[in-house]
């Protein structure tokens, strides 16, 4: 039985279609760059270039300087900078500009409404006046060791973090304790986005050595870092865990080398007391 020709045009007609639609669906198909490019906006994006590069050079320099830093045209920084300036992010000195403290302000806004600041902010006090050294509360956030409070101690030596300041989770004792109180799988979702970089020549930053380091701050109950951080430098962390066992960051001790050594039974204990007692204050504040 003949086919009508009508019949014919039209289903050649649909092939067509639905050939032309797999092969544009094939041709354009997102991926991942593309979607994260989509999720991005590019303004934003060089304001905060433009921002850390101010960081990178010692919060104030001109306009070429910091395009310099940031690897961007200066008349672009020149606008971004202005924009910044509109809004109080950013003070002209002359020639030069730098950081406001508006970001002084909102990141004590951020500090003090983060869970229990109020009582780590008192136990990170007494610590470093019972031990003598630079003590460091340290949180987890988007996959990085963020300092929260830091208190020297009267034997405390001068260290390059600050409050605020950003380490790989590997390169800091309380990022260590923390990851130890992960999953796995979230761990290595961490070293999937961030890779492990070395703060110095110490620093772990093979993928087993890190895993099997963790399973031995898991028994021993404590993270410890002998120069991985600074040079020098040696940091005993301890994890701070709330009921259901919700990990809320890491206290650290810290001190030169030569006046920590081999952690004593005595000073494991004190921070494992204060921790607890942390725990408890914020659980029932």
């Amino acid at each position: 039985m003949a086919v009508p020709e009508e019949e014919n045009k039209t289903e050649t007609v649909l092939v067509w279609e639905k050939t032309k639609r797999d092969h544009t669906t094939c041709e354009h198909m997102p991926t991942e760059e593309t979607n994260r490019s989509d999720r991005l906006i590019q303004a934003t994006s060089t304001s905060v270039a433009v921002i850390d590069a101010l960081i990178e050079i010692g919060g104030e320099g001109g306009v070429t300087e910091i395009s310099d830093a940031a690897e961007l045209s200066t008349s672009s920084v020149h606008k971004h900078l202005n924009t910044l300036r509109e809004s109080d992010f950013i003070v002209k000195n002359g020639k030069t500009y730098s950081l406001s403290l508006r970001f002084l302000d909102i990141g004590g806004f951020i500090r003090n409404n983060h869970p229990g600041s109020r009582e780590i902010k008192l136990h990170i006090q007494e610590m470093a006046q019972q031990t003598n050294h630079n003590v460091f509360f340290t949180v987890e956030e988007n996959g990085r060791a963020v300092v929260l409070y830091r208190e020297v101690g009267r034997n405390g030596v001068p260290m390059r973090s600050r409050i605020g300041t950003r380490f790989y989770m590997n390169q800091a004792a309380g990022g260590i304790a923390i990851l130890a109180e992960y999953p796995d799988s979230r761990v290595e979702a961490i070293i999937e986005r961030h890779g492990l970089p070395p703060a110095t020549e110490k620093t772990m930053t093979d993928r087993d050595v890190l895993m099997e380091e963790l399973d031995r701050v898991r028994e021993r109950g404590y993270a410890m870092t002998v120069g991985e951080t600074t040079e020098g430098v040696q940091s005993i962390a301890v994890p701070v865990t709330l009921p259901e066992e919700e990990i809320i960051g890491a206290c650290a001790v810290s001190g030169p080398i030569h006046r920590m050594g081999d952690p004593d039974e005595e000073l494991l204990q004190y921070l494992r007391t204060m921790t607890n007692e942390l725990e408890l204050n914020i659980t029932y504040s």
